[in-house]
């Protein structure tokens, strides 16, 4: 389900953009490490990096290891689009340090564009 979900997205991407003619689109896939800060807190759970929030819930920082990146943006009319990116990470991670809970951040972005004309 969710391969077809994410193959959908692309797809629709891929559509979008030969719909919008005489306009520019780009896709890409590239990879690369995540930096985060570790939680200000000292109290940690099970002695890993998490930290407990206001709220009750865990606070783990999703650095560390290698994450892949896939996105793309198409540039529509009056130049402004949209853009579009998801990175994942590549292997499983360990909530709460070794033997927890094994989980696989997926971070989305979407955002809108602006593509100033710089000469005629």
């Amino acid at each position: 389900m969710r391969k077809s979900a994410f193959l959908g997205t692309v797809l629709a991407l891929f559509a979008f953009c030969s719909l919008a003619s005489a306009q520019q689109g780009d896709a890409y896939f590239g990879g690369g490490t995540m930096l985060s800060s570790t939680p200000s807190s000292s109290a940690t759970i099970f002695n890993s990096n998490c930290t407990v929030s206001s709220s009750g819930g865990p606070l783990c920082p999703e650095k560390g290891g290698f994450y892949l990146n896939l996105g793309g943006d198409v540039v529509l009319k009056r130049r402004i689009g949209a853009a579009f990116d998801i990175n994942w990470k590549a292997g499983q991670a360990s909530l709460f340090g070794p033997g927890g809970q094994p989980y696989r951040p997926l971070i989305f972005t979407f955002n809108g564009l602006y593509q100033p004309r710089i000469n005629k």
